[in-house]
């Protein structure tokens, strides 16, 4: 089996990855991500590396409130 890559330090979006999680069981390894809003979440490393994660959720929010002003024919 290879080494894992230490991804430690590495921005992923808008989540920096901390530390490796060794606290959950199976075979995912899981990373502790600072998000730049401030929360720290535990992120599979699979979706940092592949794109699909790319913050605590804060983004997700941020883009919906803009969509519903936008809707309303307002801006931020």
């Amino acid at each position: 089996m290879r080494p894992m890559k230490d991804i430690a330090g590495m921005r992923f979006g808008r989540l920096v990855a901390l530390d490796r999680e060794s606290h959950r069981l199976g075979k995912r390894v899981y990373w502790l991500c600072r998000c730049d809003c401030g929360k720290v979440v535990a992120v599979e490393r699979h979706d940092l590396m592949g794109g699909m994660t790319h913050s605590c959720g804060c983004l997700r929010s941020e883009m919906t409130r803009a969509r519903n002003l936008a809707r309303k024919g307002l801006t931020l």
